[in-house]
């Protein structure tokens, strides 16, 4: 593995993390180093370093060094040849790179196009020239980032579609593209070329939560892939295509504004008045209460909304009977519920609208809204751990903050084993 700035240094890791030595790769500069490559070329075995970062796409040529794959116990080691190049359409970043030893050339990705673009350079060089890259095309097999993704990614620091790392496996059938959120599994078929098995459709491993995922590499075979990350103390993952992961049941998933769900009991310490049954209504603090309501519908509401034990019964049924919709009557397995008053409410949703369905979860964390307006989640499978409610800040807004809702975070057990984690 390398560093991608500083002395031009090769780190040795063993397949678990432990640090196994570090070789310097001389004569060579480390302006931006992004990428390694390991390659078999007549009978001897090479590592490839792709000095080919430009963030602010401004470098007029990158270099691409070449040497005998180092032992461990050396502290030192010679480049055999370097390659530098240019792009025939002008600067651009690139973080991947990757050999094809079948052709001998290498391929390089860009990382800031959309889509990004493959090119092409001979392996054995140009004699000291610098040579001008070949433009494939682009790679269209990659998930492309909505207007949106872009419009936010320098606030949120995400570009999760761009490209991160390459490598062709050593038998030269299988090639992994790497984002930050997800590598990506392509297998080539005799006699095609690589721009079109990469334009092909890949077999996705999501990365989840990683984080500055830089690094990907094949194992010894085409089947086993090493993935890590940028900064100190990074995950290293082992991702085993040919073993399949234990299956996870499939989980159906429902998210449901169910629009002030109420009981008709006055809470305590909760602006619930409109949600009353009209004989409450009559007294006369009720009124002069109401009638401080600015916004007239909401005003009339609090007034004449008749919240009887029958509208309350009427509205619990409707929500069950729209639960019920899915998975032909059975319900969905989770269910993430918003504007629930409480977990009383929730309660009877639960036990006596939807008995008999396997309901067996009903979380609702009590929040800070004023009128008392909470999310909730109903759940088949069973928590795994204590449910949290989120506060949700807003300091911008200071006038909202009495009616803000936080995010409740709860844990449900799979029925593997596994931990799937809802927010609502």
């Amino acid at each position: 593995t390398i560093n991608d700035e500083g002395r031009p240094l090769l780190h040795a890791l063993d397949t678990r993390g432990a640090r196994r030595g570090e070789v310097e790769l001389t004569p060579s500069v480390n302006r931006d180093w992004e990428d390694l490559a390991s390659f078999a070329l007549d009978g001897e075995p090479y590592v490839l370093v792709a000095d080919i970062g430009d963030n602010a796409a401004r470098r007029r040529s990158r270099t691409i060094y070449v040497a005998k794959e180092p032992h461990t116990d050396e502290n030192q080691t010679k480049v055999d040849w370097a390659i530098d190049f240019r792009y025939p359409d002008g600067p651009r970043d690139a973080e991947s790179a990757a050999v094809d030893i079948g052709n001998e050339r290498i391929l390089v990705l860009s990382k800031r196009d959309v889509p990004p673009v493959l090119y092409e350079l001979p392996l054995r060089g140009g004699g000291g020239e610098t040579l001008t890259a070949r433009r494939l095309g682009a790679v269209e097999s990659l998930p492309r980032p909505s207007r949106r993704d872009v419009e936010l990614a320098p606030k949120t620091r995400s570009w999760h579609w761009q490209p991160t790392g390459m490598d062709i496996s050593a038998d030269g059938r299988a090639a992994v593209i790497m984002t930050y959120r997800a590598v990506y599994y392509y297998l080539r078929r005799d006699g095609q070329d690589w721009f079109d098995a990469l334009n092909g459709k890949p077999i996705r491993i999501g990365l989840g939560n990683f984080g500055n995922a830089e690094s990907v590499a094949f194992g010894d075979d085409r089947r086993t892939v090493y993935v890590t990350g940028e900064h100190r103390n990074s995950l290293l993952l082992r991702v085993d295509l040919g073993r399949p992961a234990r299956p996870a049941a499939a989980v159906t998933l429902m998210t449901f504004n169910v629009e002030n769900l109420f009981d008709n009991t006055d809470d305590p310490g909760k602006d619930d008045k409109a949600f009353l049954p009209l004989a409450a209504k009559r007294a006369a603090a009720h009124v002069e209460a109401c009638q401080e309501i600015a916004t007239r519908s909401w005003r009339e509401e609090c007034l004449s909304l008749d919240w009887s034990d029958e509208a309350v019964e009427a509205k619990l049924s409707a929500v069950a009977d729209t639960i019920r919709q899915v998975n032909g009557g059975r319900g969905a397995d989770v269910v993430a519920l918003q504007e629930v008053e409480n977990l009383r409410i929730l309660e009877r949703l639960r036990s006596e609208h939807l008995a008999g369905l396997g309901y067996g979860s009903a979380v609702l964390v009590e929040g800070t809204d004023l009128r008392g307006i909470d999310v909730a989640f109903l759940s088949k499978l069973p928590l795994a751990g204590e449910p949290v409610l989120h506060p949700f800040d807003a300091p911008d807004f200071p006038d909202r903050a009495g009616d803000t809702r936080g995010v409740l975070q709860a844990d449900f057990r799979l029925p593997n084993g596994e931990i799937l984690t809802g927010f609502a």
